[in-house]
C-alpha cells in the first residue's frame, strides 16, 4: 500500500477473488514509510504523513468528503495522542498506540476505496478484530485460543469484505499492542489458521521470495516453494514469526507479486525438494 498504482492493483486483486467465488479477508499495512515516521513520536512529522495520504487519495480519485472526514478524524486523534505522550512521557503502551495509526488509516481508506466501486467493505481495527496478545507492547505474542474465538466472531459476515489492520492486537485490558516488524504477515497467517486453514495470499511488490537480493545479484530468481523451516530463515520478504501460525493447521501461505501474480513462492508443510542457500540475503 502507499502508492496509487499499488492501491489500484490491490483493489483489482480483491475483485478477482470475489469474482472467483471467494470471500477474502483483506489485511493491510501502513503506507510506505509511515511507521518509521510515526516512530519518531514527533508532532512535526504529522503534516507530512497526512499530506502523503492526501496525495494518494487525490491521485486515485478519492479526494472526496467522506474520505477527508475520516482522515481528519484519525489525524485529530493521532495528534492528541502524540501531544499527551510528549507531555506525560513516552512508555511502550503509548508508543504502540501511536504506531497503530498507520494501519488504522490504511484500513479505513482502503475500505472506502473498495466501496467507491460498489464493493461492500468495512474497516476492522484492533479494537474490534479480536486478536488478543500479551503485554509486550512493541513485539507482542498472540494468545491463540482467545484470539481464534474473537476473530471468528468479528469476521463472520461473508457478504462484506473486512479490511483488517495488520500488525496490531489488544491486551486483555484493551490496550493496543504491535506484533513487531512484519506484523501484517503475522496477522494474515494467524487469520488463515484461525479460519480452518484458509489459504493465505501475501501480496508484495517483489517477485515472491528470491534466491538473492536483486539489487546485488541481477540473476536472482523466484523460489517456487519453501518448507516452514526454510521460510523461517528467508529474510525480509516474509516475517518468520508468522510461520508458527501456519504450522498449527498445516496452512499454506503464498508470497505473490502484486504486479505479476504468476511469480510466487508457496510456503507449506511439504514442498518439492529445493536447494535454498541464499534467502538470508533477501
Amino acid at each position: 500500500m502507499g502508492t496509487p498504482a499499488l492501491m489500484q492493483l490491490a483493489r483489482t486483486r480483491v475483485r478477482e477473488q470475489i469474482s472467483n467465488g471467494q470471500s477474502p479477508i483483506v489485511v493491510v499495512s501502513a503506507f510506505f514509510g509511515v511507521t518509521d515516521k510515526l516512530a519518531k513520536f514527533s508532532l512535526t512529522e504529522l503534516s507530512a504523513i497526512k499530506e502523503q495520504h492526501c496525495r494518494v487519495l487525490r491521485e486515485v480519485g478519492m479526494n472526496t468528503r467522506p474520505a477527508l472526514v475520516v482522515l481528519d478524524k484519525l489525524f485529530g486523534a493521532l495528534e492528541e495522542d502524540v501531544r499527551q505522550a510528549v507531555a506525560t512521557g513516552l512508555d511502550n503502551a503509548k508508543k504502540a498506540r501511536i504506531l497503530s495509526y498507520g494501519e488504522r488509516i490504511s484500513a479505513e481508506l482502503f475500505a472506502l476505496f473498495l466501496q467507491s466501486v460498489g464493493m461492500a467493505a468495512r474497516a476492522v481495527d484492533e479494537e474490534t478484530l479480536g486478536i488478543v496478545t500479551n503485554d509486550d507492547f512493541l513485539n507482542a505474542d498472540i494468545k491463540v485460543e482467545a484470539s481464534i474465538e474473537g476473530v471468528r466472531r468479528s469476521l463472520n459476515d461473508q457478504n462484506i469484505v473486512p479490511v483488517v489492520t495488520g500488525f496490531l492486537g489488544r491486551t486483555l485490558r484493551g490496550q493496543t499492542t504491535t506484533l513487531g516488524r512484519g506484523g501484517s504477515d503475522t496477522t494474515a497467517c494467524f487469520l488463515g489458521s484461525a479460519f480452518f486453514g484458509a489459504s493465505v495470499l501475501l501480496w508484495k511488490d517483489v517477485d515472491g521470495v528470491l534466491t538473492a537480493d536483486p539489487k546485488l545479484v541481477a540473476e536472482a530468481k523466484t523460489v517456487p516453494s519453501l518448507s516452514y523451516a526454510e521460510a523461517e530463515k528467508c529474510g525480509k520478504v516474509f516475517c518468520s514469526r508468522a510461520v508458527q501460525y501456519l504450522r498449527r493447521t498445516n496452512t499454506t501461505a503464498t508470497v505473490v507479486s502484486i504486479n505479476h501474480p504468476e511469480r510466487r513462492t508457496v510456503i507449506g508443510p511439504v514442498v518439492p525438494s529445493f536447494a535454498f542457500a541464499h534467502a538470508e540475503s533477501v
